[in-house]
């Protein structure tokens, strides 16, 4: 193999691995903020400001699977 080919190759591992572990991170962080809120809740040391941004997330859930009759044109 020529020089050109085992750096393309090195290359696209290191990217690879690093995208891996960004991922990883990221995902960690985030369950780590869930898994908080979660104890918080079950501790009740919820604010009432936490409440209501759980609250909203639950509207805008609720929101998507809000069932409309369809309009009878026939």
């Amino acid at each position: 193999m020529d020089s050109g080919t085992v750096v393309t190759i090195v290359s696209g591992i290191v990217t690879f691995i690093s995208s891996v572990s960004v991922s990883m991170f990221i995902s960690g962080t985030r369950w780590g903020r869930v898994e908080t809120i979660m104890q918080d809740l079950q501790q009740d040391r919820v604010r009432n400001t936490d409440m209501m941004g759980l609250r909203d997330r639950l509207s805008r859930i609720e929101g998507m699977f809000t069932l409309t009759l369809k309009d009878s044109d026939r």
